[in-house]
């Protein structure tokens, strides 16, 4: 089954993007009450667009559609590189505090690797792909 196969990748996946979730939702509450979000963007259509990707990744793989898996994985992974990379190019007072900044890394960095843990299972040679 797919889902065995893709565990691990699929499950860090889904960390990553619920503490998206939860970052953002936190964000807007803050933005919401006048007080400096936790970091340098919250919004509640990225909720409801990280709550889809939650979906519909868990039903790519329910329904065995690997390659669409994948493909649909990219989006996330690129993100989160792109959240990582902001946070050593932009202005340091776009966080309230330095331990945010770190932990919006840290929170990437597991999107990043639930990724790469989807590519190599799926480059990943099966019992049968090689000739006798």
């Amino acid at each position: 089954m797919q889902l065995n196969k893709y565990k691990w990748a699929l499950r860090l996946q889904l960390l990553h993007l619920f503490l998206c979730i939860v970052w953002n939702a936190i964000g807007v509450y803050q933005i919401n009450n006048g007080i400096q979000p936790i970091g340098p963007t919250a919004s509640l259509t990225a909720i409801l667009i990280l709550n889809v990707l939650v979906v519909t990744l868990v039903a790519l793989i329910k329904r065995h559609f690997e390659k669409s898996y994948i493909a649909l994985s990219t989006l996330p992974a690129l993100a989160a590189v792109m959240t990582i990379a902001g946070a050593f190019t932009q202005a340091p007072t776009m966080w309230p505090a330095e331990v945010w900044r770190w932990s919006g890394v840290m929170v990437n960095l597991i999107g990043v690797l639930g990724f790469i843990i989807a590519l190599a299972t799926w480059f990943k040679p099966t019992e049968n792909s090689w000739p006798d």
